[in-house]
This record gives C-alpha cells, structure tokens and sequence, in this order.
C-alpha cells in the first residue's frame, strides 16, 4: 500500500476550514467520489486530525475492459 500525506496552513478562521474540509465531498463537479467514511478524528494542538476511507468509482480504458471483462473500476484509499 502507498503512503502520502500532506500539510498546509491555512490562512482562513478554523470554522471555515472544518466546514471546508467537511463539505468537500460529494462533489457535483467530481461524481467518481462515491462514499465517505470517517474511521478516526481528533485534534491535537489544535491540528484536526481525520482518518477517512473514500470510495472511488471510475471508467476504465476500452482496452482494459476486453481484456477483463469490467467497464468500471474501484478504489477504497484511507486519507489521513
């Protein structure tokens, strides 16, 4: 499995970056986002810390679906 994680200040109120964070899916503008899941949260040093499992569902290539016979694919990464 691959690990990525990220960090960045963000120079808004806290309220407004929560509701931000929260609001973010679903997305009319991104439907392969199917599901959201939230497995742990808690703040630290004022630092919100959410562990979430997202569903994805997207196409996959015409060549791709010949050889295996599926015409859609789907991932389930936890983000931290």
């Amino acid at each position: 499995m691959k690990y990525w994680a990220a960090e960045h200040v963000y120079e808004h109120p806290w309220h407004t970056v929560v509701n931000a964070a929260y609001r973010k899916y679903p997305n009319p503008m991104n439907r392969s986002i199917t599901a959201i899941d939230v497995v742990q949260q808690s703040v630290d040093d004022g630092v919100l810390k959410t562990e979430r499992v997202l569903q994805s569902q997207f196409s996959i290539p015409s060549w791709a679906s010949k050889l295996t016979g599926f015409f859609w694919s789907a991932i389930f990464p936890r983000v931290h």
